[in-house]
């Protein structure tokens, strides 16, 4: 079927045996152009006006008639080093600042009491998760942001490199029962979730055991006395 493709394809003499004496490639010259005989219509316009869009409009506007601006939705994003999960093996694209973190606009983070750099808990209706945040005006207020492709701490990731900078898996929040009406797919962005700050871990140094700590000092003195 390939080599019937390539025949009846728009370069003469191109079929599967040619190219597979040629390993590294075949130069076909610059591009051709395809447009607008492609279109299929005969007036050589892209229509996007179609009825099916157009009927939906109604319940876009429902929705955002009846939109909750105090709900705390999350989408995520890309990176130019970090565009799948596959670069997250390579010391070079994963070294330097942290990149899977919980992106929030200032204003989501005084409401919350959630400060650049601090762990925030996640949570959906379907699972929570722990990362960091960082603040930035990028976002609108109310919008978060996790990016996809991390989460590499689980059990059977042989990974060392992508292992060391973990991450977060979105996966684990996004709600199996958000369906985009129009197109039928899953929603993985728009995910409802709630934002918790967790506080650092106080140590309580009066009741601390310090008796350990002196055993183990008076060791010490005593191992480099002998030496």
């Amino acid at each position: 079927m390939l080599n019937q493709g390539l025949k009846r394809g728009p370069y003469k003499g191109l079929n599967l045996k040619k190219l597979k004496k040629n390993p590294h490639g075949i130069d076909l010259g610059p591009l051709k152009r395809m447009l607008p005989e492609a279109l299929k219509h005969k007036d050589k316009q892209i229509h996007l006006n179609v009825d099916f869009y157009q009927a939906d409009l109604e319940r876009v506007q429902e929705m955002m008639r009846n939109y909750d601006d105090k709900q705390i939705l999350l989408i995520g994003r890309r990176h130019v080093r970090s565009n799948n999960s596959w670069l997250h093996n390579s010391y070079r694209l994963v070294k330097g600042k942290p990149r899977c973190t919980l992106m929030l606009h200032p204003e989501t983070a005084k409401e919350y009491g959630i400060e650049d750099g601090q762990n925030v808990k996640v949570t959906s209706r379907v699972g929570s998760v722990n990362t960091i945040a960082e603040v930035t005006d990028e976002l609108m207020p109310s919008v978060v942001s996790i990016p996809h492709g991390w989460g590499h701490g689980r059990k059977g990731v042989k990974q060392k490199i992508a292992q060391a900078h973990a991450g977060v898996s979105v996966n684990d929040l996004t709600d199996d029962t958000l369906i985009d009406q129009l197109s039928g797919n899953a929603a993985v962005n728009g995910v409802p979730v709630q934002l918790e700050a967790i506080e650092p871990e106080v140590v309580d140094l009066d009741t601390t055991d310090s008796s350990v700590d002196a055993d183990s000092e008076s060791s010490e003195i005593k191992s480099g006395s002998a030496a």
